[in-house]
């Protein structure tokens, strides 16, 4: 007996209807189960034996079909030693009352800007494994989410990845703990990896729907995949149209012609990572797709069960990028992605050390792109 496959199919025609209409016909004629609509991409998802697939191939009204695809996080890396005794001895004046603001923030240049623009009200989603929502430098900012992996259920972080990335970009200006990048922006649990960090294919589509549908203005993506996709890059495409910039990791693969997709799409803004002392990060992934680079080496911020810790990958890189995008977009709102990206990378510090594929347009730099000149965005 064949086991079945989850299989995403999209189709030519444009009529929601029509959708509803091959969805009752998969299931009538090819024993379909499991089927998802997913609109925004004219497409089904949906269990199939594999016997079907071949009819499906030629069904004329059909654009594509695909086997349901695994994205998984970069490996990244944990310092070791970062238990909070450790942290309390590294950083002796760090208790309830005082406040760290993180080496990496520092550096992208986000305090000198905080007078101006802290991301507020910025609605930025981190497509990740949840967001430990009760966490004392998250929960002021942390607004309702979706749960994908387990639909119904609260987006908590069952990996501790989606935290550490969420902090990154939004730690609050709370007088303890750390700071984020863009500390009052709105961040936004999409879980769509489960406890392991691994996710399908159908989930990442149905979280940039749920994005698109809920006007999220800025999507962090610290997870990949070494196999394009026709769906995925049909709906990064369909993302960037409606005005939402999209800022994806690298990977870790540390190889040149090894950028992940969907940071690989010209749409989104694939970040690669650097130490403290501005040297391409050993793990980063390079390439001629790297848009921007940003502190990726021994990252401190949140992690669950209210407490700290530092990671090192390109995720966390893609979460400066991501703070950076928030502060700018507080200021100019009505900024297009393409002309976000034009900032950023007009206004990236040129690292000497690195070439061009692994650095891209070079360092983003939180305070000069908010005084970026590039033509007609000079404010």
């Amino acid at each position: 007996m064949q086991r079945e496959k989850r299989t995403i199919i999209i189709f030519r025609s444009r009529d929601d209807s029509t959708l509803e209409h091959y969805a009752k016909k998969l299931e009538e004629n090819y024993d379909a189960t499991d089927v998802k609509i997913l609109p925004f991409i004219n497409g089904i998802s949906c269990l199939l034996k594999g016997e079907h697939l071949y009819a499906l191939d030629a069904d004329g009204d059909i654009e594509a079909v695909e086997e349901d695809l695994t994205l998984t996080l970069p490996p990244f890396y944990e310092e070791k030693g970062t238990s909070w005794w450790y942290l309390r001895w590294k950083f002796p004046k760090w208790d309830e009352n005082h406040q760290i603001i993180p080496l990496g923030v520092e550096r992208i240049g986000a305090r000198r800007v905080w007078e101006r623009t802290t991301g507020k009200e910025v609605k930025v989603a981190v497509l990740d494994t949840g967001i430990d929502i009760n966490h004392p430098d998250l929960k002021i900012n942390v607004a309702e989410g979706i749960n994908l992996v387990s639909p119904g259920v609260v987006p908590e972080d069952d990996h501790g990845h989606g935290t550490h990335i969420a902090g990154i970009i939004a730690a609050a200006d709370n007088s303890s703990g750390v700071i984020g990048v863009s500390p009052a922006a709105q961040l936004y649990p999409v879980k769509v990896l489960n406890s392991r960090g691994e996710g399908t294919l159908t989930h990442i589509l149905e979280g940039l729907q749920w994005c698109v549908d809920n006007g999220i203005q800025v999507i962090n993506m610290s997870f990949g995949t070494d196999s394009h996709s026709v769906a995925l890059e049909k709906a990064i495409t369909v993302v960037h149209r409606a005005g939402i910039v999209m800022v994806a990791a690298a990977g870790n693969d540390g190889t040149n012609f090894s950028v992940d997709f969907p940071a690989a799409y010209h749409q989104t803004v694939a970040v690669g990572a650097v130490t403290s002392g501005d040297r391409l990060a050993w793990y980063s992934s390079r390439g001629s797709e790297i848009t921007l680079v940003a502190p990726g080496d021994r990252v401190l911020s949140t992690i669950r069960g209210g407490r700290y810790g530092r990671l090192s990958g390109t995720s966390m890189a893609t979460a400066h990028v991501t703070g950076a995008v928030a502060l700018l977009l507080q200021m100019k709102p009505e900024l297009e992605p393409w002309q976000v990206i034009k900032i950023l990378t007009g206004s990236a510090e040129k690292l000497r050390r690195l070439k061009e594929n692994q650095q891209g347009a070079g360092l983003v730099r939180a305070d000069k792109c908010i005084h970026c000149n590039t033509g007609a965005f000079f404010f």
